[in-house]
């Protein structure tokens, strides 16, 4: 249970609020804004950064890509992303590759929004080796470091559908 502080924290700062809200709006439609907020109960470690409406604004576009991805996966006959038409080292890479140039090291939200829409594991992998550093470290000089933990991660997703 949350208490009383985002109550207290909107009375405090009511006009952050109402912008964040206004550009939220502007920016989604209520349905999309409803899916995020679905999610963000869901996903427990995105959904505890989101405890206030600006930092809810800060998470939305992650928390959208995710429930679409999730919903994807879920669909009958869907390609779920762990599965062994999953992607391989190389597209791994070109992914990551194309998110940090897109989106540099300062706008990490919006790059897992994109990358967990294409693949949750990728999500996963910047997860354990940090966007910053992958975005400041050539890929060439930990390629074979990153491609075994993308083979460890791609593996352990394989054997955990496998079991359910």
């Amino acid at each position: 249970m949350l208490g009383d502080g985002p109550a207290r924290d909107y009375l405090i700062d009511q006009a952050r609020w109402r912008a964040a809200a206004a550009r939220l709006l502007e920016r989604h439609t209520l349905e999309r804004l409803s899916r995020a907020f679905e999610q963000m109960l869901a996903d427990e470690v995105i959904g505890s950064r989101a405890l206030t409406l600006p930092a809810f604004e800060k998470v939305v576009d992650q928390l959208i890509a995710r429930h679409h991805a999730r919903a994807r996966a879920s669909r009958p006959g869907a390609a779920h992303p762990s599965t062994p038409d999953g992607l391989d080292w190389s597209a791994a890479r070109q992914q990551l590759e194309r998110a940090v140039q897109r989106h540099g090291r300062d706008q990490r939200d919006q790059a897992l929004a994109e990358l967990a829409a294409c693949d949750l594991q990728l999500v996963e992998f910047v997860e354990r080796v940090r966007w910053s550093t992958l975005c400041e470290q050539p890929m060439q000089f930990a390629e074979r470091r990153y491609a075994e933990l993308w083979s460890e991660i791609a593996s352990r997703h394989q054997r955990e559908e496998t079991a359910a």
